[in-house]
């Protein structure tokens, strides 16, 4: 018997609730959609806002905008959306990788990404709504879901509760250099700029899976590394990154962004 596989619906509909179900309006609440690849890296798909309501509205176009922006991203470590598995994960960015998002989009991956001018006026419009971003204010739940093409259409809720801190709008400088944030990768092969956790450089998930990257702009998942990565020092790896900088003004690459601490 063949295998399932995803099935991007028609339209999305994520709302915030209390633990009551009660609904809890908060704008600006950035989501992620994260589908499970079989083979090669998994897909992350965001941001998706919330409106005044607490209510995110996600059209297939949409989704399909942020495939075309991974694909962009690094075509060779993806295979085709549709060959996922059916299981999603939908979760509200972090902290941190909000400002890992800001600090990439504006130092190293300057310019919007295939796709994503489908979504966005500018890659000035897309960082306005990073540093806008309310979720510092709350704490959501995972949710995870089956998208099996049974349905067109499919409702969420996600459980968040209001823990009161501000946005990001002030944040300009880049993360700061902490033993749970630091550069560890530079991937040469596919201008790929990687910012990882020291925790993350001890997981290893999936063994069939190839060692290549997730998508480097959305910086939340990094499947596999090798481990003398890790073994790289804080000079050796500005070099690194200050090659590439050269290179890629060398040959006119389009500049791009990372993933989950």
């Amino acid at each position: 018997m063949a295998q399932q596989t995803l099935v991007l619906p028609e339209k999305v509909r994520l709302k915030l609730t209390d633990a009551s179900g009660k609904s809890v309006a908060l704008a600006d609440v950035l989501f992620r959609i994260h589908a499970f690849a079989r083979w090669k890296n998994d897909f992350d798909l965001q941001p998706f806002p919330t409106n005044s309501e607490g209510v995110a509205f996600i059209s297939r176009s949409e989704l399909m905008a942020e495939v075309s922006a991974t694909y962009d991203s690094g075509l060779m470590d993806y295979r085709g959306i549709d060959e996922c598995s059916t299981r999603v994960e939908i979760s509200a960015l972090t902290i941190d990788e909000i400002q890992r998002a800001i600090h990439a989009r504006t130092t190293v991956w300057r310019q919007l990404l295939k796709g994503e001018e489908k979504r966005w006026s500018s890659i000035k419009a897309l960082i306005e709504l990073y540093r806008r971003a309310a979720n510092g204010q709350v704490r959501a739940e995972p949710v995870r879901a089956d998208w099996d093409g049974r349905q067109s259409e499919y409702e969420h809720s996600v459980v968040a509760t209001i823990i009161g801190r501000s946005s990001l709008l002030n944040y300009s400088e880049g993360p700061a250099r902490t033993r749970a944030f630091r550069p560890t990768w530079v991937l040469l092969g596919s201008q790929l700029f990687h910012t990882i956790s020291a925790a993350d450089q001890c997981q290893a998930r999936q063994p069939d899976k190839q060692s290549v990257l997730n998508h480097s702009w959305h910086a939340i998942q990094l499947p596999r590394q090798r481990r003398w990565i890790g073994d790289l020092s804080e000079a050796a790896i500005e070099n690194l990154i200050a090659v590439v900088g050269q290179e890629r003004t060398a040959v006119g690459l389009r500049a791009q962004l990372g993933r989950r601490a």
